[in-house]
């Protein structure tokens, strides 16, 4: 045995013997990110460089953390695939760590402008209670820049991508500027509603990005096979020395503060995958966030005119009303016939509007979905809709095909060029309007 690995394992063993129970309990070590290996015994391809099912117990030993004793455990309780996750659980009596109430896992941090996927699962048990004061469920956190003269005493500590629950619901919040480096004032900060999250079930996360300033910047965020952000540009990540490290599991720094309704949390992570810039989505994602024949699940992005995201009855999760010029919003609570998802058909953005959504360049399956929820006969309505400049709906009069509060859903195909989807409405009669739409890769 090569003497660095049997010092190593020496400290193990001489750091877990003070307790029956650290076997199963989430070790930190020295790893090198950049000398990650396939903890599930595979051979990595397609730029995959850590899969984590926590299934042997090596699989607890590529990762660093920040717990309590006992904190962090791997459980049979609940598991993705497998028999195996990874348990996280905090209480407010617990003592803090680095400051916080928390129980994390983490790697290293990554070099500068580095692309990277990364994939997981997470489950929210029955005790997961809707609180006002929110958590961080995984989130990315910049490093100081040593070279500017900031260290970890002096520097303000910023994440500039994590998953929040709040109340009930999943909340993603971004934080960037574009200054020469992360200083001691306030960055630009937005929130996007990713919709309710559900408890006694699993939610897979797929998220790309190229963490710099520039115009190259890229970040893209997948729940249960949709897309639910893109952000690319200035400003998707600070402009630092170094990129980002990762951060799964636990933190709830509002504890310290007044507000919350739970005195604990305790959820589950499985199934955890990183793969370099030679990966793709593919490479990546859940297997049942894929085809039965491996190919990309279809759905890449889809909207709703609602205020906030909603998740089918078919588990595509529509994110609320963006990327829209023009028009305005009409409501109803009325019935629509022909579907089990009524939400879905009971807002619309009416009058002169369009769409520009950012998509790769490909060939797309767009379903539009209507319903007529102002007017009950026909001849009252009457539009046009385009598609990259080519009219594809014409003269469309959805009570005299569809019926009054009638579901209707009109499926066109498109090829993008110029990486932006191009949608535009024309009134014929009244107001153009439009409901919803999902689109699907061919």
């Amino acid at each position: 045995m090569p003497l660095l690995a049997f010092i190593l394992l020496l400290f193990l063993a001489i750091t877990t013997s003070c307790n029956k129970d650290d076997s199963k309990r989430l070790i930190s070590n020295s790893v090198d990110r950049d000398e990650l290996k396939m903890m599930d015994g595979s051979a990595a391809s397609h730029g995959v460089l850590l899969t984590s099912s926590f299934e042997e117990e090596n699989d607890l030993r590529s990762w660093q953390f920040e717990a309590n004793p006992g904190a962090l455990t791997r459980s049979s309780e609940v598991a993705k695939s497998g028999n195996y996750s990874a348990k996280f659980s905090i209480s407010k009596k617990d003592a803090l760590v680095s400051g916080s109430h928390r129980a994390e896992i983490k790697t290293a941090h990554l070099p500068k402008e580095a692309e990277r996927w990364y994939s997981l699962s997470v489950y929210l048990p029955s005790s997961y209670s809707n609180d006002p004061v929110p958590e961080s469920i995984f989130q990315w956190h910049n490093v100081p820049n040593f070279k500017s003269g900031e260290s970890w005493g002096k520097y303000k500590f910023q994440n500039p991508w994590r998953l929040e629950t709040n109340n009930g619901r999943l909340v993603f919040v971004h934080q960037y500027n574009t200054v020469a480096s992360n200083p001691n004032s306030p960055v630009n900060s937005k929130a996007y509603d990713l919709g309710e999250y559900k408890l006694n079930e699993w939610m897979d996360f797929v998220i790309h990005f190229k963490a710099t300033h520039t115009a190259e910047g890229i970040f893209e965020l997948w729940k249960n096979g949709t897309k639910m952000m893109t952000i690319t540009g200035p400003g998707v990540y600070y402009n630092d020395e170094t990129g980002p490290y990762m951060k799964l599991g636990i933190y709830k720094w509002g504890w310290s503060g007044t507000g919350s309704r739970v005195n604990n949390r305790t959820l589950y992570i499985d199934d955890i995958k990183i793969g370099d810039e030679n990966s793709s989505y593919n490479d990546i994602a859940p297997l049942n966030s894929r085809k039965a024949d491996g190919a990309l699940l279809p759905v890449v992005f889809a909207l709703y005119t609602g205020e906030h995201a909603y998740t089918a009855k078919n588990g595509i999760t529509y994110q609320a009303d963006d990327y829209y010029s023009g028009g305005n919003i009409f409501r109803t609570s009325d019935t629509i016939g022909g579907t089990s998802d009524d939400v879905l058909y009971q807002n619309e953005r009416y009058g002169s509007f369009s769409y520009a959504v950012p998509l790769k360049n490909g060939t797309y399956e767009i379903t539009f979905k209507f319903a007529e929820i102002y007017h009950n006969r026909t001849k009252a309505r009457q539009f046009d809709l385009s598609l990259e400049g080519l009219e594809v709906i014409s003269n469309l009069d959805i009570v005299e095909t569809a019926g009054s509060k009638e579901a209707l859903d009109i499926i066109k195909t498109v090829t993008v060029n110029d990486g932006v989807l191009n949608i535009d409405s024309h009134t014929d009669i009244d107001n153009a309007k439009l409901s919803a739409f999902h689109i699907i890769k061919k």
